[in-house]
Order: structure tokens, then sequence, then C-alpha cells
């Protein structure tokens, strides 16, 4: 049985607007947004390049205009909640790791994703460590990147339970 409350801190981690901004246009070439839309419509009209999340789900509005999402590229069972926002940057970066229609796998693939970024932070060094360390402690006062690591980890190992999770 998964253990819901890591879950959902990991997802309330991950749904971060400065901390996916950062993760999707940290130099500002896509001059990427992210948007917070109190209707979903609004989530699927907005022309703004960058990620939109509706209240429900995130969508990739991408630099060449189109509105991708991973319940429409089949990255995601359609109606479940946990990975949408990783599966939104990832296609925001035309990441070709994520594939149709394998759903746990899918979700290993995201947590590669954050993996790689928390590594490259870390080699960064300090400044950037602790401008992570406070997005994340915004969740959870007591979150460390070690924690934050093992949150990834423990959602990689049960992602064939993740996969349906509503």
């Amino acid at each position: 049985m998964v253990d819901t409350n890591k879950i959902q801190l990991l997802i309330n981690c991950l749904g971060d607007g400065d901390t996916l901004l950062d993760r999707i246009d940290p130099y500002g070439q896509y001059k990427a947004k992210i948007i917070l839309h109190q209707r979903r419509a609004n989530a699927k009209t907005d022309q703004t390049i960058g990620l939109h999340y509706s209240g429900a789900h995130w969508y990739a509005r991408m630099p060449n205009g189109d509105l991708k999402d991973s319940y429409t590229e089949k990255y995601q069972i359609d109606g479940t909640a946990h990975f949408c926002q990783s599966f939104a940057a990832m296609i925001f970066l035309k990441d070709d790791r994520l594939k149709p229609n394998e759903y746990a796998d899918n979700i290993k693939k995201a947590v590669e994703f954050w993996i790689e970024y928390i590594d490259g932070v870390i080699k960064q060094g300090s400044a950037m460590k602790n401008w992570l360390l406070r997005r994340l402690q915004v969740s959870d006062k007591d979150l460390t990147l070690d924690k934050f690591r093992e949150l990834l980890d423990y959602a990689s190992d049960n992602a064939d339970s993740i996969k349906s999770w509503h």
C-alpha cells in the first residue's frame, strides 16, 4: 500500500511554480511562464508559452503555440492525479523519455527527470541549493534535499501502485 502522505508531499513540491520554471527555462530562452488559472478553460485557451495549471491538471503551451498534456499524449491514465506537472515540464522540453501507455515507466522517467535537476542544483553550489530548499520547504519546513530525493526514490519504487492513483 502506497503512503499517500509521501506522494502528496512530493506532488506539492513538484508543483511549485518557481521550481518548475527553473526546471523548464532556467536561462529565459523561451520566455516561458507558469500560470495558475482559476478555470480549466483558461488553462487550455491562454496562449502564453509555458506551463498552465487549471486547478486540477497541468498543460504545456509549446513555443510553437501547440497545447499538450499528459492525458492526451497518453503518458498518464486519464483522471489520475500525480505527476502531470512533471509530464508537462518534460513535454515542454521535448524530453523523449515518455512513452504512450507506459504509465508506471513514465512515473519512473519523471523521477529521473527530477533527480537530474537535483543533481544539477547540487553541482551549481550552495546558493542554488539554498534557493531550492526554500522552495521545497514551502510544502514541508523540515524537508531537506536528501529527504526530497528519498521521496523521489519512493515514488519510483511504487510506480505500479501510483499510476492509477486518483
